[in-house]
């Protein structure tokens, strides 16, 4: 799966698409809400080929100055990693709240396939995982 990550951290709620049901996989911080453009409910129905953002508000347990996004898929039987990076412009205060954003670029490849996305974000000195929750995607056909 082809991803481009634009990684913003911004105290301003925003409302891009459609919420999203998730489910929590981990982590000590809080995911309030989890958007993703022309989305909602329990499946995302995505065509290959078109960007679609998606936003998460996250209130950190703890103060970092540096953050790690990880966003993950299992195809078959193996793990795919869509996204591994730092974020710009990540230090971050316990109890506020900040929006994290990724865009998601589906690949033809992968039309007809039921997918979950997993995505982590961690503090990069300690390793604590903040948040950690996974959706699921339906790559249409075209």
């Amino acid at each position: 799966m082809k991803l481009f990550a634009i990684i913003l951290l911004s105290m301003v709620g925003s409302a891009v698409g459609g919420v999203v049901s998730y489910e929590r996989c981990g982590g000590v911080g809080t995911l309030t809400q989890l958007r993703v453009e022309n989305c909602n409910g329990t499946t995302c129905r995505l065509n290959p080929g078109t960007p679609y953002l998606a936003e998460g508000d996250l209130i950190p347990s703890t103060a970092s100055s540096q953050l790690h996004l990880r966003v993950t898929t299992t195809y078959f039987t193996g793990e795919l990693v869509i996204i591994d990076t730092d974020l710009d412009n990540p230090s971050v205060q316990p109890g506020l709240t900040y929006v994290i954003k990724f865009t998601i670029v589906p690949n033809d490849v992968l039309a007809g396939s039921t997918l979950p996305i997993r995505a982590a974000i961690s503090d990069v000195t300690s390793g604590r995982v903040e948040i950690c929750a996974h959706f699921q995607v339906f790559i249409n056909f075209l």
